[in-house]
């Protein structure tokens, strides 16, 4: 019991030790000093930049929107590449959708590559795409979408092997490559 109390006084003294090293704690909406992430904005306002009208050229697109006499599938694997702002790529998505309502997409950066799993549904209808991701790889990176929710994209048909997606990015181009 006397050691007890002995290694708490001690873990007091040094804890008192550390903290009077840093001073006392700052109080909510107090700042005491540099930030780690450079100064606030407040401190030096960072200058405005206009954000580009289009921050993702794509390839023209048809004034009028594909309408598929017939109903298109969706199976198959489908591809695009994302770009910057100045039209350089900056990753390449494959994405391929089974018959039994399984999909498997694939981002591949100059870094590696991941994978996405998951299941998915299509309404031809109104061409809306649902899916929902169930499992990931590499289990040492954080998943690229949430697990297990769904999520609902719609489908612009340009012709039957090509679609548009929108982001916040802006439209995305998918053609089928098998």
């Amino acid at each position: 019991m006397i050691r007890y109390i002995l290694s708490v006084i001690a873990l007091l003294a040094m804890s008192s030790a550390a903290l009077a090293q840093f001073g006392p704690a700052p109080q909510p909406g107090q700042r005491t000093g540099p930030s780690p992430f450079g100064p606030s904005p407040q401190a030096q306002p960072y200058p405005q930049q206009p954000y580009p009208q289009q921050p993702y050229p794509q390839q023209p697109y048809p004034q009028q929107p594909y309408y598929p006499q017939q109903q298109v599938s969706l199976v198959g694997v489908w591809s695009t590449t994302l770009t910057d702002t100045r039209g350089q790529a900056i990753a390449s998505l494959f994405l391929q959708f089974s018959p039994d309502g399984r999909f498997q997409r694939r981002m591949i950066v100059r870094g590696g590559q991941s994978d996405v799993f998951g299941v998915w549904q299509y309404d031809a209808q109104n061409s809306i795409l649902y899916s929902q991701a169930q499992d990931y790889s590499p289990k040492n990176l954080p998943p690229s979408e949430p697990m297990g929710q769904t999520f609902t994209v719609q489908l612009q048909w340009v012709s039957p092997n090509q679609f548009i997606t929108q982001d916040a990015s802006g439209p995305i181009r998918w053609a089928r490559q098998q």
